[in-house]
C-alpha cells in the first residue's frame, strides 16, 4: 500500500508541474494583483449573499441579478480575467479526464 501512496504523491507532483496548472496559476496571480477586477468580484459575491437571503425570505432578486449580470459583462471587458477562465477550464478539464479515467480504470474491477 506504501507503493500507491508514493505514486498517488507522485501523480501529485506531475499535475503542479503540467503546464496547464501553471498556466492557471499564472493567470489567478495576475487576477489577485489587479485591484478592479478583485472589485467586482467582491461586488458580485456580496450581491450572491443578498440574493440568498431574500430567496430564503422568498423577496424578489431581479434587482440584484441584473446587477450581476451587468457585473459579468464587465469582467468580460478584461483580458486578464478571459484567460483566467480560459485556464482554469484547461485545467479542470484535465482533472476531469484524469478523474474518469481512474474511475473507467477501477470501475471495472467492481463487481
Amino acid at each position: 500500500m506504501d507503493n500507491v501512496i508514493k505514486e498517488v504523491e507522485n501523480l501529485k507532483q506531475i499535475i503542479l508541474d503540467s503546464a496547464e496548472y501553471k498556466e492557471y496559476k499564472r493567470c489567478e496571480k495576475i487576477l489577485d494583483e489587479n485591484n478592479k477586477i478583485k472589485g467586482i468580484i467582491s461586488k458580485i459575491k456580496k450581491l450572491q449573499k443578498i440574493i440568498i437571503n431574500k430567496e430564503d425570505k422568498k423577496e424578489e432578486t431581479d434587482k440584484e441579478e441584473i446587477e450581476i449580470q451587468s457585473l459579468y459583462k464587465k469582467l468580460d471587458t478584461f483580458e486578464e480575467y478571459k484567460n483566467y477562465i480560459k485556464a482554469s477550464r484547461k485545467f479542470n478539464d484535465s482533472l476531469t479526464y484524469i478523474q474518469k479515467e481512474f474511475e473507467r480504470y477501477f470501475n471495472q474491477f467492481i463487481v
